[in-house]
C-alpha cells in the first residue's frame, strides 16, 4: 500500500515530480500515473485500485487539473470511497469549479510563490494525522472490495483478530467527522460478524454431537462390562456346581467300591475284594 495516491494533470507533471522527490526525502511512497495512458476503462480500473489502496488522496490543483474529466472521475471515486483527501494548490483556481469533496477541505498552498518545503511539511503533517485509523481504513476498503468482487463469499471475510479490531474500528469511526467507513466497509463488518456467529454454532453442535456420542459409548461399554461380569459370575457357579456334583460322585463311587469290596470279602472272594479297595484307593487319590 502507498502513502499517497497523487492526482494531477499531465500538464503540470514538472510540479508533481519535484513533490514526489521530496515525499520519497521524507520516507513517503506516492503512487503516481507518469505514463498518462488515458482514458480507457481497462487503465481506469489500475487507477481506482491504485486510489483505493493508498492512504491519502492528494490532488493537486490547477486550472487544468479542475478541467480534467480523468481527474474528476479519481475525485469522485476517492470521495466514493471516504479516502482522506488532501488538495495542494499549485495554481490558482476559481473556487467555484472546485467540485465540492475538495472545496470543503483546508488546502495547501505550494504555488510559485509560496515557500515549497514549508508546503511539503504541512504535506508530511497531514498525511501521518490520525495515521493509524486511515491505514486501517485503507485495509478494511481493500479487503472489502475484494470480498465483493468474489460474490461476497465467506472464505474473505475477518475471522478472530482482524474482525475483533475491524468491530473496533468501527465503533470509532461514526464519533469523529473526518472518520467515515464506507457503507461497503460496513456490511463487510456485519457479513464477517454473521459468518462467524454462524462457525461458532457448527462447531458447537459438532462438539455436542461428540459428546453425546461419547456417552452412548460408555453407556454401551458400562453395560456390556456389567453384562461380561454377570456372564462371568454365572460361569463360575456353574463351574463350581459342576465340581461339587463331580466330588459327590466320586465320592459316591468311591464308597461303593469300598462297600462291594466288603461284601466280595466276606464272600470269601478275597481277590476281586482287592481289586475293588484298590480301585476305590486310586479314586480317592486322584481327586
Amino acid at each position: 500500500m502507498a502513502d499517497a495516491f497523487i492526482s494531477y494533470s499531465r500538464k503540470d507533471k514538472g510540479f508533481v515530480r519535484r513533490l514526489d522527490e521530496a515525499l520519497k526525502s521524507r520516507k513517503r511512497e506516492a503512487w503516481v500515473d507518469w505514463e498518462g495512458i488515458r482514458p480507457t476503462e481497462e487503465f481506469m480500473q489500475a487507477i481506482y485500485a491504485a486510489i483505493e489502496g493508498a492512504d491519502t488522496f492528494i490532488f493537486v490543483l490547477t486550472p487544468d487539473s479542475i478541467a480534467s474529466a480523468v481527474c474528476r472521475r479519481e475525485i469522485a471515486h476517492a470521495a466514493e470511497h471516504n479516502k482522506r483527501m488532501v488538495p495542494i494548490v499549485q495554481c490558482d483556481v476559481e473556487a467555484s469549479t472546485v467540485p465540492e469533496a475538495l472545496a470543503k477541505l483546508n488546502w495547501i498552498f505550494c504555488r510559485d510563490g509560496d515557500d515549497f518545503e514549508k508546503a511539503t511539511d504541512t504535506l508530511i503533517q497531514a498525511l501521518d494525522t490520525d495515521l493509524e485509523w486511515v491505514r486501517a481504513h485503507t485495509r478494511l476498503l481493500t479487503r472489502a472490495i475484494e470480498w465483493e468482487t468474489k460474490g461476497k463469499n465467506n472464505s474473505f471475510v475477518l475471522r478472530g483478530v482482524d474482525l475483533r479490531a475491524a468491530e473496533q474500528w468501527l465503533t470509532k469511526a461514526g464519533a469523529v467527522k473526518e472518520r467515515q467507513p464506507t457503507p461497503l466497509q460496513t456490511d463487510y463488518i456485519i457479513a464477517s460478524r454473521k459468518a462467524a456467529a454462524r462457525r461458532q454454532r457448527i462447531t458447537l453442535g459438532a462438539v455436542t454431537v461428540g459428546a453425546l456420542v461419547a456417552i452412548v459409548l460408555a453407556i454401551v461399554a458400562w453395560s456390556q462390562r456389567t453384562e461380561a461380569l454377570s456372564q462371568r459370575k454365572v460361569a463360575i457357579e456353574k463351574a463350581d456346581e459342576a465340581e461339587r456334583k463331580t466330588r459327590e460322585v466320586i465320592q459316591t463311587l468311591s464308597r461303593s467300591h469300598f462297600l462291594r469290596a466288603e461284601e466280595l470279602w466276606k464272600s470269601g472272594n478275597s481277590r476281586q475284594a482287592i481289586a475293588y479297595l484298590a480301585q476305590a484307593a486310586r479314586i480317592d487319590k486322584e481327586n
